[in-house]
């Protein structure tokens, strides 16, 4: 390369900070080539997943490629490929991973990485559920119960003092509906 177009690609370039693992690292020098790519001299460290922060607007660049400006064993400079923070922030949305799951029964934490919600109950509908997987016999005092908590829940009415106290032998024999329920009461009395 000739000292008129480093001359000329050195009058053309700007300030960018290289920003990387979120830290602002060191400040280069750079063009816009054209779409979506910078244009650096040679000896400079950008690298792949860095930020480029144009000093002029404020904007900031993704660096998703970074390829030598080569001929033989003499490197002019790289081209970076970049992306907008706008696309950036776009792309990442859309490729966010998505999984549908059905029903979760029990305790859970539900969301991504911006928010979650911690389920730690079970609804009516799920332990009827469970109810129903109980012997015959035993499926219409665990559902008479569960109408009782259910009617306490509904109407926001604090529970006394044992008034389950008549199902406590269905309930022992009963774990896993016993848990379910105590997780749904539990919920239902710690929420806002």
């Amino acid at each position: 390369m000739d000292s008129d177009m480093i001359n000329f690609i050195d009058e053309n370039c700007e300030d960018f900070v290289v920003i990387r693992n979120s830290v602002k690292s060191h400040e280069i020098r750079a063009f816009f080539a054209n779409e979506n790519k910078i244009q650096t001299m040679p000896n400079i460290d950008v690298q792949e997943d860095d930020w480029l922060l144009q000093k002029s607007s404020g904007k900031k660049f993704f660096i998703d490629d970074v390829r030598p400006i080569m001929e033989g064993s003499i490197n002019y400079g790289y081209i970076l490929k970049y992306l907008s923070e706008n696309k950036y922030n776009r792309e990442k949305q859309t490729n966010s991973p998505s999984i549908s799951i059905g029903t979760i029964n029990g305790g859970a934490i539900i969301g991504n990485q911006e928010s979650a919600t911690i389920n730690n109950g079970y609804n009516i509908e799920e332990i009827r559920k469970l109810i129903s997987k109980a012997p015959l016999e035993e499926q219409e005092e665990l559902n008479k119960m569960l109408d009782v908590v259910q009617t306490f829940i509904e109407n926001e009415v604090p529970l006394n003092k044992g008034v389950l106290s008549k199902f406590s032998d269905l309930l022992a024999k009963h774990k896993e509906i016993a848990i379910f329920l105590g997780n749904s009461i539990l919920g239902f009395l710690t929420q806002k």
